[in-house]
């Protein structure tokens, strides 16, 4: 097998992950495009499963099919298995470990079990706290670290720091969340966008003045959005812009402020991305 790529939404979420539940064992699923190149495999997002009764064989039965059905309408198959032991000191892949990620590995072969070193899991480590192992036969072995790639690994260790510091861990969702209480949102949709939105906070260039200028002003409003489109489309590139930045403006008051508003513009191009 050839490199694995983390992304920053899949290293963050598997941390958060641990974050929240720092007393139990937790496991969750690597995903992975559907369509990839044959060199690299690129982990894109990851979905937790449970930090409790991790064993229970009808539980992941029921999580590996749900997470099928919605991987596939989003173009994403499961290629992996991550997994955070209780003990401080343990990263060794246990027996649950070994055989739900021989389990994925029997469909997709290049799966790859990923272990938390929870020593090493702080806000802003030095070095990544996860060991990457690949299947060799009938055996998991470590994978050789030249291989394993970041997408940008500075920005993903000051973004788990940053969203630590604003324990955005008490938004993450695992099944078992979802199984007591099925409105809760196991794709984590929110924390998705915490994720992207902080993001941007970082690359974005500043505002322009035109675009943030007298915003309050409920006649200039559709103006200003027009705008702010065409600075998108020169900073940004034209793809998947909303159609209508101004769509939330008729649930805007006149007290609005230029902030807010600007802030709800920026929201509404997240969610269409």
């Amino acid at each position: 097998m050839g490199e694995v790529e983390i992304s920053a939404r899949a290293y963050v979420k598997m941390c958060l992950h641990a974050a929240r539940y720092p007393h139990a064992a937790v496991n969750g699923l690597l995903l992975a495009p559907a369509q990839r190149s044959e060199e690299c495999l690129c982990l894109t997002d990851c979905v937790p499963l449970f930090h409790s009764h991790l064993a229970l064989s009808v539980m992941l039965e029921v999580a590996l099919n749900q997470v099928d059905v919605w991987g596939a309408q989003a173009g994403l198959v499961v290629a992996g298995y991550y997994h955070a032991n209780a003990a401080l000191d343990d990263q060794s892949p246990g027996p649950l470990a070994l055989k739900i990620a021989g389990r994925i590995a029997e469909f997709f072969p290049d799966a790859v079990l990923i272990m938390l070193d929870n020593q090493k899991l702080v806000p802003q480590p030095h070095v990544p706290p996860v060991i990457v192992l690949e299947n060799h036969g009938l055996r998991w072995v470590p994978k050789d670290k030249n291989l394993v790639m970041w997408r940008d690994w500075e920005e993903s260790r000051h973004m788990v720091g940053a969203l630590l510091d604003g324990r955005a861990y008490q938004h993450l969702v695992d099944f078992d969340c979802h199984l007591d209480d099925i409105r809760q949102d196991w794709t984590n949709q929110q924390l998705n966008t915490q994720i992207t939105q902080w993001r941007w906070s970082k690359t974005w260039p500043p505002f322009p003045s035109p675009a943030v200028v007298d915003l309050w002003l409920p006649g200039h409003r559709l103006a200003h959005a027009v705008t702010f489109r065409r600075w998108l489309h020169r900073n940004r590139g034209p793809s998947q812009l909303p159609a209508d930045p101004c769509g939330l403006h008729s649930s805007i008051t006149h007290s609005t402020q230029r902030r807010d508003y600007a802030f709800l513009l920026l929201k509404t191009f997240s969610t269409s991305c």
